[in-house]
């Protein structure tokens, strides 16, 4: 069994070149992370999610027939990058990665997009943290300023200040991102590090195996969570969610259409998650939503 976060060195590079368009000098205009712009900042918000894969066909199909997702490459006549579409709003993209012979390999994977309130004093305590970057800031024309590194544990993540403003604060719908989780190999370092990187404040949850579950919040909002990894053939990583309905329909199509499954929902508790594997390798959590009555409770039983 395997787990997508491994060598990313590579990849950085190249979405970086399909990002500023400076590949064999095209030209891709990509566009605002919200349709319309809101001029709302929402530091400590998840608000973009990449896909980096090998066989954009492949995943392009997956997503479409799993969540009805449809794609626009109308800014790359050459299809390298595409935006992904739910019912007319914008809430990610895909960048195509091409391996040629004698290069390093890499392996497909969901890039997460953090709102911070200025790139460049995040970026100084990312320099200060000794994290590997992979992408100091740069500009990108209607997207934003951005930078990607990975944090002092590993885990890879994009920070962004976008240009036209934040998506709006609303209730999740299904078949979107709505939740991102750090698996982290040690809690208290990673805490104080997106303490300092986002202001967030944090609520703390035990979990059955009496570790914490950690969860991110700022202004009462709750923006992310925090696990210390649970398998050993997990690396530090952040795992996007997607909303839907019901989870275990979706497990069962996601086989169907060639994902793999790596904890399906009948081994998480409450049989409301799992965590899955499109064909290209790129690994992704689906949850019901709304949450139960008893998670719910379970989680606002210490506020």
């Amino acid at each position: 069994m395997r787990y997508n976060y491994f060598s990313i060195t590579h990849v950085l590079i190249i979405i970086t070149i399909v990002l500023s368009g400076c590949n064999n000098n095209r030209e891709i205009i990509v566009s605002p992370i919200t349709n319309v712009p809101t001029n709302e900042s929402h530091p400590g918000k998840f608000v973009w999610h990449d896909l980096l894969t090998d066989d954009m066909p492949a995943a392009k199909s997956f997503y479409n027939q799993l969540f009805g997702w449809e794609f626009s490459a109308e800014n790359d006549p050459e299809g390298s990058y595409s935006e992904i579409i739910k019912d007319g709003e914008l809430i990610g993209g895909i960048v195509e990665l091409k391996k040629r012979h004698g290069e390093l390999n890499y392996e497909p994977q969901w890039l997460s997009y953090l709102s911070v309130n200025d790139v460049n004093t995040a970026f100084k305590l990312i320099k200060q943290r000794y994290c590997n970057v992979y992408r100091k800031p740069f500009k990108v024309p209607n997207r934003g300023r951005i930078s990607i590194f990975a944090d002092p544990h590993g885990a890879l993540l994009a920070i962004i200040k976008s240009s036209t403003g934040d998506p709006e604060n609303r209730e999740p719908k299904y078949n979107e991102f709505f939740w991102n989780e750090l698996f982290t190999n040690d809690l208290k370092s990673s805490e104080n590090f997106y303490k300092q990187l986002a202001g967030y404040e944090v609520e703390k949850h035990k979990t059955r195996s009496d570790t914490d579950y950690i969860i991110f919040k700022n202004k009462d909002r709750r923006q992310a969570g925090m696990i210390k990894i649970p398998f050993k053939y997990i690396k530090p990583n952040w795992l996007a969610y997607i909303a839907v309905k019901d989870a275990a329909k979706v497990e069962k199509n996601a086989e169907k259409l060639g994902g793999k499954i790596i904890l399906g929902t009948k081994d998480i508790l409450g049989n409301d998650a799992a965590i899955i594997s499109d064909p290209t390798g790129a690994v992704f959590a689906i949850h019901n939503w709304p949450l139960s009555k008893k998670l719910v409770d379970k989680v606002n039983e210490n506020n």
